[in-house]
């Protein structure tokens, strides 16, 4: 993989010009190849649900530009290239809900190294698993040494069809903020019991959120 990062970056320069790179990517599986090497599924807990991200890092931002136009030039939004200041490397990331599908999906077919991964995005995307069983999967990366990073507590015990709709619930029960309502709450609401609670699996139903 290392020397893939370096032929290529041998022949991403334009003449003359040290700070800017070819749109060198021709299709998903050269990108897939990049993934496998230098991207990373991020997440955080939240109370209800997940949050994911599918991100890249590196130490050369225009790598990571050429990478953005690539993305957006097929419908997925991506955020700006932004210097990690602790790491002295260059961040990229696609945060939206339907730019994550999309990517995943794309790259799942070609992927290698972190398929697993993806598909596990997928799977909590689509409701076969609950938050708290991506975050178990994801420990077993670490543990195995697929996957860099540490060992993370527990998520929300719900697939995510029924952690954004208890969230909603939450938030309007008596006025009390989501924060303000205990999951064992609402885990005893009706909808939730019958196992009616998030019925809709897809998640192209929600709108994108901005990055």
């Amino acid at each position: 993989m290392w020397r893939f990062c370096v032929a290529t970056k041998s022949h991403l320069l334009k003449p003359g010009m040290r700070n800017d790179v070819e749109d060198v990517y021709s299709g998903w599986p050269s990108l897939a190849g990049y993934f496998d090497g230098d991207g990373t599924v991020e997440f955080s807990v939240r109370i209800y649900t997940l949050h994911i991200r599918l991100a890249f890092d590196e130490n050369w931002k225009p790598h990571l530009d050429a990478v953005k136009r690539f993305l957006e030039s097929r419908g997925i939004r991506a955020g700006l290239v932004r210097k990690k200041e602790s790491f002295n490397t260059w961040h990229v990331v696609v945060s939206n809900t339907s730019g994550v599908v999309e990517m995943a999906k794309k790259l799942m077919g070609y992927c290698t190294k972190k398929r697993d991964e993806l598909k596990t995005v997928m799977d909590y995307y689509f409701n076969r698993i609950t938050g708290d069983e991506f975050v178990e999967r994801m420990n077993e990366f670490v543990s195995m040494g697929e996957r860099t990073g540490k060992v993370k507590e527990g998520g929300p015990p719900f697939t995510r069809a029924q952690g954004r709709e208890l969230s909603a619930i939450a938030s309007h029960i008596n006025g009390r903020t989501t924060r303000n309502l205990k999951k064992s709450s609402v885990a005893e609401c009706p909808r939730y019991s019958s196992g009616q609670l998030g019925a809709n699996n897809d998640p192209g139903a929600e709108s994108a959120r901005r990055y």
